[in-house]
Formats: C-alpha cells, structure tokens, sequence
C-alpha cells in the first residue's frame, strides 16, 4: 500500500516542474483541508517544533492508521497533507519501516523553508510516536 500511496501523491505533484508550481499545490491542498474538531485542538494533539499551529488526529481502524490534520497557514496544511496522504491506510510496521523520502524526490523539502522543513520533520516524529503508542498498547 505505501508504494500505491507514493504513485498517488507522485501523480498529484506531477505537473509541477517549478518551486512556484510545488507552492501553489501546497497551499492547494492546505486550503482543501478539512477542520478538525475542537477536541482535538489540544496540547496533546499539538505538533510542537512547526512554525504554525498544527495538530494532529491519529485514527486506527481495522489494523490501519489514518492521520487528520490542521494548521493555521495554508502552506503548513498542504505540508502535511502530503504527509497524511503518504502514510494513510497503512500498518505501523509499513509506516515505520519506510521514509517519506518522495518528498524529496519530488522537490518539496528543497523547495520550502528550513523551518517548515524541520515543521515536517516534526510531524513525521509525532505520527511514528504515536503509532509507536497503539502497537505497544495493542501488543
């Protein structure tokens, strides 16, 4: 399944040959980004080390992890979209065992600022974190 997320995200960015255009999809799909629920503004649920306010929802259902997001700039939204979309439906083993290094190869890091880059850095850590959580729990 990681492989099939990569080719969708790989698609998705596929008309994007210049840092403007991988910007303009960013901010695309963080305006597209659906609110989450005030319960999960928390501290808990708080992705620190971003620039912006982003949180993160982790749902495990059926054996598979699914990650919600929300920030409060567009640009950080999108960042993570990319991330949730990458590792959406997926085991904790499959989340664990593979980087999100398409985000590399499709330009994203080299295109954004150290700071949000470190921001995805962070959520990365957190998601990992957390489905470190409920394999423990589950186990």
């Amino acid at each position: 399944m990681f492989k099939e997320n990569e080719l969708y995200l790989h698609n998705l960015f596929a008309g994007c040959q210049t840092p403007e255009a991988i910007y303009e999809k960013l901010l695309s799909l963080g305006k597209e980004q659906p609110q989450l629920p005030s319960s999960f503004k928390t501290e808990e649920h708080l992705v620190k080390g971003c620039q912006s306010r982003l949180y993160l929802r982790t749902i495990y259902k059926e054996g598979l992890f699914y990650f919600e997001t929300e920030a409060d700039a567009f640009i950080s939204s999108g960042l993570a979209q990319t991330l949730t979309l990458l590792y959406r439906g997926l085991e904790g083993v499959e989340i664990l065992t593979h980087k999100p290094t398409l985000l590399e190869d499709l330009g994203i890091i080299r295109n954004i600022s150290p700071g949000r880059s470190n921001g995805l850095a962070s959520l990365d850590l957190k998601i990992r974190q957390e489905v470190l959580q409920v394999i423990v729990k589950n186990s």
